[in-house]
């Protein structure tokens, strides 16, 4: 066992943070500054709040700089944040659930007035960046003194200002009861799927913070709160005022939910837009960039379409792979106002769907020609956006409200013998002759669309099934 080194050696606390530990170390060693006194143990630390991030994040350098004050090993380990894994950006193990390092703030020390002067120390659950309130005290948890608002630090105490601890407890902005217990709720009965989605909603929320759609003077687990439970918030928490900036799409504002690589996440963003909001969401998108990955996902079509929509000229490039926001934001309004009220959650895969004949980008460009003059999409015949022989259209018109074998096929999603073989059948209506070929099939657009309502092949169930046509 090491000897101590220091007169002073605090004993850790179930449940207490390691940057709690040190700081009461430091002062009960009179060091006005956590930084420096960390920095005089190990002075390979920057000497900076993101070096005091740095050491409460490593496990290694955390043990070496208690070792240095004389810290025993099994006080150290109540506190520590352990590695889950040997890589440099593995998981920490925090109040035993696994979060990204990226999880977890140390520039501010947040915490509750009433608990601080009950318990004498702050607690592990306060570092982690989504923290908003104390489950025990209904209260928002706060980084700065509510008499004097002088910000704290983990270098001083949160009395140091010198205002009353009794008046600056009765100061604390109340929380209602359901969304203060929110994370107190998932450490104590360890949901590791629940807070990695709480964690992802908050970057959800502080996105809306970004584009002005909250009040910084609201409180944001409110929000949150409602997200976490698969519902929009019951009212915007906007400033009070006329609405400033552009109409906001409901795919806009779950961007980083739609964004995400894990299923449940995207999941859990798919069941809000399935729940239309009751307001108007406008905020200021800017100069705001999002890369290729997360404007396909938020548009919710695929690498082709995507990157024809960019050629012709519908989204904005920043440079070779960012897409301004504020033209995915526009592509997904002009698409939503051309589809039926109940398919605006996903209006450009409904428009791809719909018009499997044209490309998703011929589609907008008719739109955005036919915009003012023309009936919308949603109005339209199928036959406006009919194909000639030539694979030109005049107008967006055809030769009549027919297609040909060729379109028919990329319509039903088969191949041209199956079609040929249910004409022959008698099961769909065509005739022979057009305006250059005597011998090419022409099926008239109702009897199509009669049989694609009807009838599927069963070469498509199979390879929806993933199976043979056979089996």
């Amino acid at each position: 066992m090491n000897q101590p080194s220091m007169p002073f050696l605090p004993h850790a606390q179930p449940g207490e943070s390691p940057l709690s530990l040190l700081r009461r170390a430091a002062l009960g060693n009179g060091y006005p500054s956590l930084i420096s006194f960390a920095f005089s143990m190990n002075p390979y630390l920057d000497y900076s709040d993101t070096g005091l991030g740095t050491l409460a994040r490593s496990p290694l350098l955390f043990r070496a700089t208690c070792a240095t004050l004389g810290m025993p090993e099994d006080e150290v380990n109540l506190v520590v944040y352990e590695r889950c894994g040997c890589g440099r950006m593995d998981h920490l193990l925090w109040n035993g659930l696994q979060v990204a390092p990226g999880d977890l703030q140390f520039r501010r020390s947040r915490m509750c007035i009433a608990c601080y002067l009950e318990h004498g120390y702050a607690f592990a659950e306060w570092d982690h960046v989504a923290a908003y309130s104390c489950a025990q005290h209904k209260v928002l948890l706060t980084d700065a003194c509510p008499v004097c608002h002088a910000p704290w630090d983990w270098n001083r105490t949160p009395f140091s200002c010198g205002c009353d601890p009794e008046a600056m407890a009765h100061r604390q902005q109340t929380c209602s009861k359901e969304p203060a217990g929110l994370l107190h709720r998932l450490v104590e009965q360890q949901e590791q799927a629940g807070l990695r989605l709480y964690t992802a909603l908050h970057s959800v929320v502080n996105w809306w913070r970004a584009l002005g759609l909250i009040n910084p003077g609201v409180p944001l687990v409110t929000a949150l709160a409602s997200l976490l439970h698969g519902n929009w918030p019951e009212e915007p928490d906007a400033p009070t005022g006329p609405p400033a900036g552009e109409a906001l799409h409901p795919r806009t504002l779950l961007a980083p939910l739609l964004a995400s690589r894990d299923a449940d996440l995207v999941a859990h963003g798919t069941l809000l837009l399935a729940k239309p909001s009751r307001h108007q969401w406008t905020g200021q998108l800017g100069d705001i960039t999002w890369h290729q990955h997360t404007a396909m996902a938020v548009l919710g079509i695929g690498r082709v379409p995507f990157a024809r929509l960019k050629k012709d000229g519908h989204l904005l490039s920043a440079d070779r792979h960012r897409i301004r926001a504020v033209s995915v934001n526009a592509l997904l309004l002009l698409a939503s106002h051309h589809v039926e009220k109940q398919e605006t959650a996903d209006p450009l895969p409904i428009l791809l769907a719909r018009y499997r004949n044209r490309s998703l980008s011929a589609v907008i460009s008719s739109i955005v020609n036919r915009e003012g003059s023309q009936p919308s999409i949603s109005e339209a015949s199928p036959s406006d956006y009919v194909q000639d022989k030539g694979g030109q259209t005049a107008g967006g018109k055809s030769e009549g409200p027919y297609f040909t074998l060729a379109e028919a096929t990329r319509r039903l999603k088969t191949n041209p013998e199956s079609v040929r073989g249910v004409i022959s059948a008698g099961l769909l209506q065509a005739k022979r002759g057009g305006h250059t070929n005597a011998v090419q099939w022409l099926i008239e657009e109702e009897a199509l669309r009669a049989f694609d309502r009807r009838y599927v092949f069963g070469s498509t169930v199979a390879r929806e099934q993933g199976a043979s046509p056979t089996t």
